[in-house]
Parts: structure tokens; C-alpha cells; sequence
């Protein structure tokens, strides 16, 4: 791709100059520009009936931005539109972008029918970006399509670390994985994360535990970090097979949280600590407000700490909130939590 003298940026107008930006990046350029001129079709028809198509061995094969270092840059897609991203690999650091840092921007862009998928025991795959260091803000950025990997798997980014902010950000289609799996996020590890106007549609699932329709696992550090989601929805269902911690927004969470202006209508299952909006609330406790669950919940084993809104409550509080859900378990099962110790 060619700079635009007016703004120091690459232009982006063809599959070719994508895969070229890549290379510049790849090759060392780290903090450069990037720009969308042109909507871009990469494959056609990766998806079939929201299955990976029989053709998939004809298709191009995507190299993430910042492979083996991080992109420092900036990424416009301008409103234009990336189409039949794929990507099918035994290596982690997976997504549009594989590896961020710095103070990274993302924003108007949208991927449609594309495919990401770690078939290795690796971690850090999502649609937009595998693994997040730096003071990252995408907004007004879309994916549709199928994430799927081991551990650290989101339908936006897989692993983020640092800072996030996320602002009317959304994701349709199928995130699946072992651990820390999220609709939007995998795992939160000690950020400041911010998620503002995002929505889920589609499926979660998880053969293991920690799974969330917005973020799987979100572990914070006293004073240093937080997660904050606001005026957010997911629809369509989360579930793990075999493991624990599971909820319609976020799976695990062990810092300081807030929820807001938000709803889930998706369906929740899991074994145990299953809620509508957080599975196991730790730490330095949950603030749920204003929000409410129509998603039916349900946990399938004994001691089941499972809630129309909470599955476990340690510390925190709930206000202006309800659950018109159905809500089934074996023990510890509420309409609001299933089992509340410090929490009001």
C-alpha cells in the first residue's frame, strides 16, 4: 500500500495491500497508520450456514498484524468492511491483530464471515485481536463470524492486560474454547477495562469453566484495575459442558466490577456458580445496577450456586435490578443470587 501524503497514513482499497500492511508491519514498522479506502473481500463465502465451508483448503490464509511484535499504530477502517478473513493455525496471538501494545487505536471497521481459529493448545485468539498490552481503544468495531481456540478466547480480543476501552463494540456468531472463553473478551488479567454499547448475539461455549456473553474471566488487583460494562446486551446462549463459572456477562470475576443499564436474553448453563449475569462474584465484589435478566438459567450439578442474576455472591451489591428468567439447579438456586455472604 501507498502513504497518503495528507495524513501519513496506508492507504487500504485491496486484499493485496491488506496482506501488505501486514508485511510492513511484520517486517518491523510497528507504529504506522493504517486506513480502509474501500470495502475488501479477502474469501468469498467462508461460512455456509454459519459453518466453516468444504472449500476452505482453497481459501487464503490470514497472517495476523503484529505476529511477532507488537503493532504500535492506529487502524481506521473508515466504515468499510473486511469480508472472509480466515485463519487456521496451530499458533496463538490470533486475530485480525495478533499482538498489541503502546496506545493503539481501532475503530469503524467492520469483519464479516470470517473464521479464526487455534487448532493448537495455544492461548490468545479473538475476531479483532489475540492479545492486548497496551492502552487500547477500539470503537465502533464489528465481527460476524466463528472464534474458536483453547485458552484466552474472545469474539473481540482474547487476552487483554493493561487497559482496554471498548465502545459500541459487537460480535455475532459462534466463540468457543476451553478456558476463559468470552463473547467479547477472554480474560481480563488485572486491566482497567472499559466496555460501553457492546453487544453479544450468538453462542458461547466452553468445554471447560469460566465462561462469560461479554467477558470470561476478569481477574483484578486491589486498587490497580477494574472492569466496567454499561448499556450492553447478549442474546443467544453461554454454556460449559464440564466445568464451573458461568454467566450471561461475565464468567469469573475477582476484582472491582460494575455492571449497568445493561440486559441479558441469552440462555445460561453450566454445571455450578452459574448466574444470569456473573457466575462467581470474588474480591473486591460486584456493583449490578439497573439491568435485568430474561435468559433462563440453569446448573446441572449438586451444590449448585445458581441465580436469575448472580450464581455466587461474595461481596458487592445489587439495585434497580430483576429477573424474569427461569432459574433451575439442585441446591443454593434464587431468583436474584444463589448464594449471597457479603454482598447486599
Amino acid at each position: 500500500p501507498s502513504k497518503d501524503d495528507t495524513d501519513g497514513c496506508y492507504a487500504i482499497g485491496t486484499k493485496e495491500e491488506l496482506y501488505g500492511f501486514a508485511s510492513l508491519v511484520n517486517q518491523g514498522n510497528l507504529n504506522i497508520c493504517g486506513k480502509l479506502v474501500d470495502n475488501i473481500v479477502v474469501n468469498e463465502n467462508v461460512l455456509i450456514e454459519g459453518k466453516l465451508s468444504s472449500d476452505s483448503l482453497s481459501f487464503n490464509q490470514w497472517t495476523p498484524i503484529g505476529i511477532n511484535a507488537p503493532f504500535l499504530g492506529t487502524f481506521d477502517g473508515q466504515g468499510c468492511t473486511i469480508s472472509g478473513l480466515y485463519a487456521n493455525t496451530n499458533s496463538g496471538n490470533l486475530g485480525l491483530f495478533g499482538f498489541l501494545a503502546n496506545s493503539v487505536q481501532i475503530k469503524n471497521l467492520k469483519v464479516v464471515d470470517s473464521y479464526i481459529s487455534s487448532t493448537g493448545y495455544n492461548n490468545n485468539v479473538g475476531g479483532i485481536v489475540g492479545r492486548n498490552t497496551s492502552d487500547v481503544l477500539i470503537d465502533g468495531v464489528s465481527f460476524s463470524g466463528i472464534v474458536s481456540g483453547a485458552y484466552d478466547v474472545g469474539g473481540i480480543i482474547g487476552y487483554t492486560v493493561n487497559a482496554a476501552s471498548l465502545n459500541d463494540v459487537s460480535f455475532s456468531g459462534l466463540v468457543s474454547g476451553s478456558y476463559n472463553v468470552g463473547g467479547i473478551v477472554g480474560r481480563n488479567d488485572r486491566a482497567k477495562q472499559t466496555i460501553t454499547k457492546t453487544s453479544f448475539h450468538g453462542s458461547v461455549k466452553a468445554s471447560d469453566g469460566y465462561v462469560g456473553g461479554i467477558v470470561g474471566y476478569s481477574m483484578g488487583s486491589y486498587g490497580s484495575s477494574y472492569l466496567r460494562i454499561a448499556n450492553s446486551d447478549v442474546s443467544g446462549s453461554v454454556e460449559s459442558n464440564a466445568q464451573i463459572y458461568v454467566g450471561g456477562f461475565v464468567g469469573y470475576s475477582s476484582g472491582d466490577a460494575e455492571i449497568s443499564s445493561s440486559q441479558n436474553q441469552a440462555s445460561v448453563k453450566g454445571p455450578r456458580y452459574v448466574g444470569g449475569f456473573v457466575g462467581y462474584v470474588y474480591g473486591e465484589g460486584l456493583q449490578l445496577t439497573k439491568s435485568f435478566n430474561s435468559g433462563d438459567i440453569v446448573a446441572t450439578e449438586s451444590e449448585s450456586y445458581v441465580g436469575g442474576l448472580v450464581g455466587y455472591f461474595d461481596r458487592g451489591s445489587i439495585s434497580n435490578c430483576y429477573n424474569v428468567g427461569s432459574v433451575s439447579g439442585n441446591d443454593y438456586v434464587g431468583g436474584l443470587a444463589g448464594q449471597v455472604e457479603g454482598a447486599s
